[in-house]
């Protein structure tokens, strides 16, 4: 669907003659034996929001010992945007290897002294996506989807892990470049089909992930748990009662979670399966780290009262020794906005961003995703810690609601 609107979005500008001939750019990185050639395109267009304005749209093309690779006509089908759109370099592989493309994904190798492409994951239907599964303390790290590069999205080296989800289809093995099909039809398991497109867990063994799963009929709307086991091909559920373990929203599940209240452990016949953990009380409750292209990471508490704003303002500025000379605090109808300047930044607390909900995060969009990273992680982290020792639990509510 998100694929259609670009496609009209771009037939629109085309009909008006909103978008004139764009400026071309080139410069050239080598990554061992490719060159990877960086194309930057800018102009004006028309926006409906700002009217005519700027924009930047960055190409790829790659060439080894100075020939131009040769790629699948499957790169992409159906965007009106030919061409590679990202191109990725695996710091630690044990030759120089390159993952790229635009829908499709391809791998890029070399043996023999000649390169070698392999589809990762072909498809028309949506933008291709890559998650390392196992780069958070063996816990799956960002879900990032490919888009055609802009000034926001700039970071080309991956690194941190060894096992690749490529559009919650495909585990890439990035030390022995083993590729293993393991979702590529979506299909369902006593009608629970995989809804959430992020990888939520990986088993210590390195053999399974699990992504959230939905039944949804006439009768009921029921949540589970969809483990695959990539490497043989099998897969299996487990269901849960979303009331019971504090589930408001089953599109969005994060590893946190999914260990105060699963374990790995070894049925009779010797698997090792994810189940329910028998637990005498629950699990003293916490906020996420979560992460968008737009805005980057955020600290989210939900929901909440709004009386746990304070809280986390304070432990900030212990944490961070901020200047409160400089801070901000606004109170609006629908929502409560601390702003704090820090280190040539500017952070935001707010409470009902998007509902009775708590969240940190950055204002504006200059800042990459690895230093943003930083930040939002030592708090959320920081004051996830004291939660888990039960404090301010009181501030938690039983009901989420939304403006």
């Amino acid at each position: 669907m998100k694929i259609q609107y670009l496609i009209m979005f771009q037939f629109i500008l085309a009909l008006f003659g909103c978008k004139k001939t764009p400026a071309v750019s080139t410069t050239s990185t080598m990554h061992g034996p490719f060159t990877i050639e960086t194309i930057t395109r800018t102009g004006k267009t028309w926006n409906a929001n700002y009217g005519r304005a700027n924009y930047t749209n960055v190409s790829y093309a790659v060439k080894y010992k100075g020939e131009p690779l040769q790629l699948s006509s499957k790169l992409e089908t159906n965007t009106g945007l030919p061409g590679i759109w990202r191109v990725f370099t695996l710091k630690d592989a044990p030759v120089p290897t390159l993952i790229l493309g635009s829908q499709s994904l391809y791998l890029v190798t070399i043996e023999n002294d000649q390169p070698v492409i392999r589809p990762l994951f072909e498809q028309g239907s949506d933008f291709a996506a890559i998650q390392w599964l196992d780069s958070e303390e063996g816990q799956p790290g960002i879900y990032r989807e490919v888009f055609s590069s802009d000034e926001h999205d700039t970071e080309v080296e991956l690194s941190g892990g060894r096992y690749m989800a490529i559009s919650h289809a495909v585990v890439l093995d990035t030390k022995a470049f083993e590729i293993f099909p393991f979702n590529t039809d979506n299909e369902s398991i006593d009608d629970y089909y995989p809804d959430q497109r992020r990888a939520i867990a990986f088993s210590p063994d390195s053999t399974q992930v699990v992504y959230g799963a939905a039944r949804q009929n006439a009768e009921d709307y029921s949540l589970g748990l969809m483990c695959y086991e990539f490497r043989t091909g099998k897969k299996y559920l487990v269901t849960y009662d979303q009331v019971k373990l504090n589930v408001y929203d089953g599109f969005k599940l994060y590893p946190d979670w999914l260990q105060d209240y699963f374990e790995w452990a070894k049925n009779e016949q010797g698997e090792l399966r994810l189940q329910l953990k028998k637990l005498e009380k629950p699990p003293f409750r916490k906020g996420i780290i979560h992460f968008e292209r737009y805005p980057g990471y955020e600290y989210k508490l939900y929901p909440v009262k709004e009386t746990l704003m304070d809280p986390l303002y304070q432990f900030m500025v212990k944490e961070l020794r901020i200047d409160t000379a400089q801070v901000q605090q606004v109170h609006e109808q629908y929502n409560n906005k601390i702003t704090i300047p820090y280190d040539g930044r500017t952070f935001i607390i707010e409470y009902g961003k998007y509902g009775n909900d708590l969240v940190l995060y950055e204002d504006g969009q200059n800042t990459p995703y690895d230093v943003n990273k930083v930040l939002i992680q030592q708090i959320g982290k920081g004051f996830n810690a004291l939660l888990s020792q039960g404090l301010y639990q009181e501030e938690f509510t039983d009901e989420a609601q939304s403006n």
